[in-house]
């Protein structure tokens, strides 16, 4: 169950730090007898933090002869359940409040509405003096929605077209993305707008044929509910929504069982003329108290044969209650020690085993000691005459750059110094700051504890520092003269326990001088 409430917050990430929207515009517009378009707007500015600006073309150029457009009423409305009433000739007076605290600005060309503050507005207004240019339609050109000053990632607007009115077309203007979908027959456009920027515009031309200016406004088509339509739209397309985010969850759950299954094992090769004899490495890395796993492991490395069994850190959890449940859970890690016995093993702490505590910490130590394995903190050894091999154990600070910068002072004070004419190879548990290891002259750099960025849609998802999108997560990289080799781990973090499309990771790497 925790896995899916994880994934879950995952797939919702991008929607918890979306920008505000504008959830929905209604719009209804008639023309009258003498030929002035009325029109009456509903606006959801709820999710608008800032003061927020509504600009109406007051002169639309050769299109009209003297229009003006004159603001009749703004206000509140009071309860949004009511909208299904939009549409009735008493909506504005049965539940809109009026208001003053706004700021309403002509200055020939524009009409400027101004909110400062959070709510669902009515706003009705009527453009003046409408006038045919036409021998066979009259041209509407309503120039809505002009301008925002806020960006608008979403938007969908339905317009209610004067009633009776044969469209000739409606054309869509603007300098951002805009989808119009077009229900001529009941007379409704909706305009979705996607990632409206700011200072962008929209016009929307509607064409009608001349007909239009014989209308009788008393005579609405009753049986058109144009919210019952947005709703079931918008019911529609939730489901299809709900839909998706169940089959994107059922995919992770397919493919984080897929990667509980699987191992991978990988060989990297690796030459240099100063290696002086072919040696096999087999890299465990993250276990993180991982169960049910020591006798797959077991399997891999007696097929593979390996010279050498290097661990990168993190076999452990760390982060323990009481004494006696750590060892329930160190214990799985003993278990293959043990098992591993014949093998030539080398283990270099990662992040995780400094958070338990000093008691534990010292048991545990004689533990591991006690199977066979040699624990290499910031010590070293030599594979063959001219291959030295390297364990770096550093404290928690060194993890982020911010707070303690690895130097070639930090390096020397823990490794001494490192002769180039040898090949030297370096387990250091974290990638995520090499380029001092290879400034310092280290050839081959073996890492870990990202997990492989524990989702991988195929790049790496996120690295333990809750970062985006790892640099470093799987496989060999080039640092200037270093290579590095970074395992994706076997285990589970203990925050996020899931691998998605994520199989555990076993690297073999083979040195040789050819």
């Amino acid at each position: 169950m925790k896995k899916i409430v994880i994934m879950t917050i995952l797939l919702f990430m991008p929607i918890f730090i979306k920008a505000a929207d504008i959830d929905k515009l209604l719009l209804d517009s008639e023309v009258d007898i003498s030929g002035n378009l009325i029109v009456r707007e509903v606006i959801d500015l709820k999710n608008i933090d800032k003061e927020f600006s509504i600009y109406y073309k007051n002169e639309i150029d050769d299109i009209y002869n003297g229009t003006t457009i004159l603001v009749k009423k703004v206000g509140i409305l009071e309860d949004i359940n009511n909208l299904n009433e939009f549409y009735n000739d008493n909506f504005a007076i049965n539940y809109v409040t009026p208001i003053n605290n706004y700021l309403e600005r002509d200055d020939g060309k524009y009409v400027y509405l101004t909110f400062d503050h959070r709510d669902i507005y009515y706003i009705e207004y009527t453009i003046l003096n409408l006038c045919v240019k036409h021998n066979d339609a009259a041209e509407i050109y309503y120039r809505y929605l002009y301008n925002f000053n806020h960006d608008i990632k979403d938007g969908i607007i339905t317009l209610r077209l004067p009633i009776k009115s044969n469209i000739f077309d409606v054309y869509i203007h603007s300098n951002s993305k805009v989808r119009a979908n077009k229900d001529i027959e009941h007379s409704i456009i909706t305009l979705n707008i996607s990632n409206f920027k700011k200072d962008k515009y929209l016009d929307v031309r509607l064409l009608y044929d001349k007909d239009i200016f014989r209308i009788n406004i008393n005579n609405k088509n009753s049986n058109i509910n144009i919210l019952d339509d947005i709703k079931k739209q918008e019911s529609n397309n939730n489901c299809y929504i709900i839909y998706i985010i169940i089959l994107l969850i059922v995919i992770f759950i397919i493919l984080d069982i897929y990667s509980y299954i699987k191992i991978d094992v990988v060989n990297y090769n690796i030459t240099d003329k100063r290696i002086d004899k072919d040696i096999k490495l087999l890299v465990l890395s993250d276990m993180h108290d991982r169960k049910n796993i020591n006798n797959k492991i077991l399997d891999i490395v007696n097929r593979e044969k390996p010279d050498y069994i290097l661990i990168s850190g993190d076999a452990i959890n760390g982060k323990y209650k009481n004494e006696d449940k750590a060892f329930k859970k160190i214990d799985i890690f003993i278990d293959l020690c043990k098992k591993l016995k014949k093998y030539n093993v080398y283990y270099t702490y990662g992040n995780h085993e400094t958070y338990v505590n000093n008691k534990i910490s010292r048991k545990y130590k004689r533990l591991v000691l006690n199977t066979g394995v040699k624990i290499l903190n910031n010590d070293n050894l030599y594979l063959s005459k001219n291959v030295r091999l390297n364990g770096i154990f550093y404290e928690k600070k060194y993890y982020h750059r911010k707070k303690a910068k690895i130097t070639n002072e930090v390096i020397e004070s823990k490794l001494g110094k490192i002769n180039s004419k040898n090949y030297n190879v370096l387990i250091n548990h974290n990638p995520l700051i090499p380029e001092p290891f290879s400034e310092y002259g280290f050839d081959l750099m073996i890492s870990g504890h990202v997990h492989g960025g524990v989702v991988r849609l195929p790049w790496p998802l996120l690295s333990p520092e809750y970062k985006f999108f790892p640099k470093y997560s799987n496989g060999l990289y080039n640092i200037d003269k270093m290579k590095m080799i970074v395992s994706r781990g076997i285990g589970y973090s203990d925050i996020l326990p899931i691998r998605i499309n994520n199989p555990a990771h076993i690297m073999i790497i083979n040195l040789s001088k050819k």
